[in-house]
């Protein structure tokens, strides 16, 4: 974790380069929640972007689904009811 934080300190990386993979695959759903938590607040890369519909549909994350920390990523952002209007 630690050269993680190292890593991203530096160089922009997304979620296909993280570890949460690795820890989703070993079902350490703490570790991988924790880091997916970041990634979906993270600036887009420009790649592949993490997203509550990803995290629902791809199998990468079925070890972590009866976690009550996964289930609460894969709600939604809301808009502000102001957005677009003028």
């Amino acid at each position: 974790m630690a050269l993680y934080e190292q890593l991203t300190s530096v160089w922009l990386v997304d979620w296909t380069v993280s570890p949460a993979r690795i820890y989703a695959a070993l079902g350490r759903a703490e570790e991988a929640v924790a880091l997916m938590a970041h990634e979906l607040k993270a600036p887009p890369s420009g790649r592949w972007p993490l997203t509550p519909a990803l995290l629902r549909l791809d199998p990468i994350w079925d070890n972590l689904r009866g976690n009550a920390g996964f289930q609460a990523l894969l709600v939604e952002p809301t808009a502000p009811e102001n957005a677009g209007k003028k």
